[in-house]
């Protein structure tokens, strides 16, 4: 892998130093989206380089490890594309994202990771945890505490309804992920989706300024490995985008990889996730919440 790596990199101007793979050339962006569609996330990190550098791929659709609430986008556009000269009121797929909101409505970190009633949590820290509110949730991997994932979804929210909409956030709006949600809530979120889908599908997905400070045009890979070696990837952000290029089919997602921080999380080493160290989780829980799409 280590030889191929290095006859790919090279024909795009890369000077490998030694052995390692450390490369000379200064921080910034490559693109091998149309070098190799078999080079994978898990090879980047044979990589490595005294600057930061962040690597376009594309990954494979059905790599992708959709969650709920990709989920629920990709079946609504699939819709609207059926539904959307009537009024908005009256669509299909409006009223399916609506449906969602209302049906999944967590009341706690239990209910969000729709863990059944009779599953283990006998320890003292993580009965209490399961109790505390959705946005506590934190998964076994992650290395946050449930107070800070509160505070960070907290503000968040906040910020993201504020930049896309006209009014001022209320707790009544509730939250993307999950109901109850006010009506602006959901009107901000429907024609938010509607717009990426309809910019895309127009225009295609376009990454020009691509430039360091615009990598977020470009969903974060977070890597998840399961015990036979086969990967998954996670969206971290540009989930409107990701939604809208499932909804269109797309065979393959362009996703940004950086070297210097690439999240690998294999299920062989559940033992060393950082939420499963410390008790939150234990091990049954955490391998549960690898195989669900959350």
């Amino acid at each position: 892998m280590k030889k191929i790596v290095n006859v790919l990199l090279s024909k795009i101007g890369f000077k490998i130093i030694n052995k390692d793979f450390l490369l000379s050339r200064p921080m910034g962006i490559i693109d091998l989206r149309e070098i190799d569609k078999n080079l994978t996330p898990l090879d980047i990190k044979n990589i490595k380089s005294k600057n930061h550098i962040y690597f376009l791929m594309n990954i494979q659709a059905d790599k992708i490890k959709k969650n709920r609430l990709i989920e629920s986008w990709v079946n609504t556009l699939k819709l609207y594309e059926i539904d959307k000269e009537q009024e908005v009121a009256q669509r299909k797929s409006f009223n399916y994202l609506k449906n969602y909101y209302t049906c999944f409505q967590p009341k706690n970190v239990r209910e969000y990771f729709e863990f059944d009633t009779q599953i283990n949590d006998s320890n003292s820290d993580s009965n209490e945890y399961f109790h505390k509110h959705p946005y506590c949730a934190v998964f076994p991997w992650e290395n946050v505490s449930p107070d800070q994932m509160f505070k960070g979804n907290k503000s968040a929210i906040k910020s993201e309804f504020e930049r896309n909409s006209e009014f001022k956030y209320e707790d009544s709006d509730g939250c993307k992920m999950f109901g109850p949600i006010s009506d602006r809530m959901l009107k901000v979120e429907y024609e938010r989706l509607i717009k990426v889908y309809n910019s895309i599908k127009l225009n295609g997905y376009l990454d020009e300024n691509n430039s360091e400070d615009e990598m977020d045009n470009f969903p974060r890979a977070t890597i998840f490995v399961d015990k036979n070696g086969n990967y998954q990837i996670k969206s971290e952000g540009a989930w409107h985008r990701t939604a809208t290029l499932l909804a269109l089919d797309y065979k393959f997602l362009p996703f940004r990889v950086s070297n210097k921080n690439i999240d690998i999380f294999r299920e062989s080493e559940v033992e060393n996730w950082s939420n499963v160290i410390n008790g939150l989780f234990n091990k049954e829980q955490a391998l549960l919440l690898f195989n669900k799409n959350i």
